[in-house]
């Protein structure tokens, strides 16, 4: 039986936290056959959400929480990875707008051998649900981030994602950026050392929860994205 990782970036999340962290739960309680556990990485919220972290741990052991002094999706992933060791590593949204019927699946490819998985929302058997401009900023990003970085892969911002020790030892120590970057950073240097990525299709929902707003400012994020494509490719 394999140990799993599962570690949630969250910043401001009150609203959902208390919810998606039962859903998640009771999903892997019922749908996993390997151990588990979940590590809730707090990116210096200014909300309850902390405090409703602590509650909840407190409560559940497979639940664990790491406050950070600092901002930043990229950090608090590698964070959540590197405190608590185990077999696999996977990281997902706080607002699982990944449907968690493909956490085994990717659980699944992990022990068959793949060192790295990720989600994807552009394969001919994944539904998706988002606006207009946020696809076209994805797609424009992804067709120029493929160009540069010769990655041939159909999604590089889904929020889910999975890497076996391997990747976590040898690739993690090599990236820089500690936000919205990460993931390509994470992929393109995983690609450069000769490991094969391995997508799965998805059913993805933009923000499931109406009440709450996404974290991501998409043309700034994607600004700041193309810069540091330039900035990994040419520098």
């Amino acid at each position: 039986m394999s140990l799993i990782n599962i570690t949630i970036p969250v910043f401001n999340e009150e609203i959902i936290l208390e919810s998606s962290l039962k859903k998640l739960s009771d999903f892997c309680a019922k749908s996993l056959k390997d151990d588990w556990f979940m590590v809730v990485v707090n990116n210096n919220s200014t909300d309850a959400t902390a405090l409703i972290c602590k509650r909840i741990s407190q409560n559940n052991t497979r639940i664990k929480c790491l406050n950070l002094p600092q901002k930043g999706k990229g950090l608090a992933i590698q964070e959540g990875w590197q405190s608590f060791s185990a077999d696999y590593y996977i990281f997902m949204d706080a607002d699982l707008a990944t449907d968690l019927e493909a956490l085994p699946k990717m659980i699944e490819e992990l022990k068959k051998g793949a060192p790295a998985i990720i989600g994807s929302r552009r394969l001919p058997l994944s539904q998706v649900e988002r606006s207009v401009l946020r696809d076209l900023v994805s797609l424009t990003y992804l067709k120029i981030a493929n160009l540069m970085l010769n990655l041939k892969l159909s999604d590089l911002a889904c929020g889910f994602k999975g890497v076996n020790n391997e990747i976590k030892e040898k690739i993690l120590p090599k990236i820089k950026d500690r936000a919205w970057f990460w993931d390509t950073e994470m992929l393109f240097w995983a690609k450069r050392a000769g490991f094969k990525i391995k997508e799965i299709p998805v059913i993805w929902t933009e923000t499931p929860d109406q009440k709450r707003k996404s974290k991501v400012g998409i043309l700034k994020v994607g600004f700041k994205n193309f810069l540091s494509l330039f900035k990994i490719r040419y520098l």
